[in-house]
C-alpha cells in the first residue's frame, strides 16, 4: 500500500527493531513508546483495520501478539500488560494499517488512559444491545 508506514516497515524500506516474525505477521518496537518495551504487531498484508481482515488473518495477528506479550512478560517482568487495537479514527487509530499494541505496565508508570471512566451503564440499554448482539446474522 503506497504511503503506509507499516507496509514500508514490513518491506524493509523503513528501519525498525524487529522482535518477532511469522509468515503472516511482523512485530517491532514502537518508536513512540508509552513505556519501554512497547511493541506493535502488524499483519504483513495491508489491512486498514480488523474489518478488512478475515477471521484467519485476525487469528494469526492475535496469536503473534500473544507470543509478543509472553516474551515481554518473561524478559521485562512487568506487573501487567495492556494490549489493544484501535480500529478507525473515532477509536484513536492514527496509522491506518491494522496493528496490536503490547504495552508493559508498572505501578506509577504514568500512563493513564483518559478516554474511559468506569461508570454504571443503563441496565435496559445494556440488555437491549446484548439481545441485538445475540441475534443471528
Amino acid at each position: 500500500m503506497p504511503d503506509c508506514l507499516f507496509c514500508e516497515i514490513v518491506a524493509g524500506r523503513v528501519p525498525s527493531v524487529i522482535v518477532g516474525e511469522t509468515e503472516a505477521t511482523l512485530s517491532f518496537m514502537d518508536i513512540n513508546p508509552v513505556n519501554p518495551g512497547h511493541v506493535l504487531t502488524v499483519p504483513k498484508r495491508h489491512s486498514t483495520d480488523m474489518w478488512e481482515m478475515d477471521a484467519e488473518a485476525f487469528a494469526e495477528l492475535a496469536a503473534a501478539a500473544h507470543e509478543v506479550a509472553r516474551r515481554v512478560r518473561r524478559v521485562l517482568r512487568p506487573e501487567g500488560v495492556n494490549m489493544f487495537m484501535a480500529n478507525g479514527a473515532a477509536a484513536g487509530q492514527t496509522v491506518f494499517h491494522a496493528h496490536v499494541h503490547t504495552i508493559p505496565r508498572w505501578p506509577g508508570d504514568g500512563w493513564i488512559d483518559p478516554s474511559w471512566v468506569a461508570a454504571p451503564g443503563d441496565p435496559d440499554e445494556i440488555a437491549a444491545i446484548g439481545e441485538r448482539l445475540r441475534a443471528p446474522r
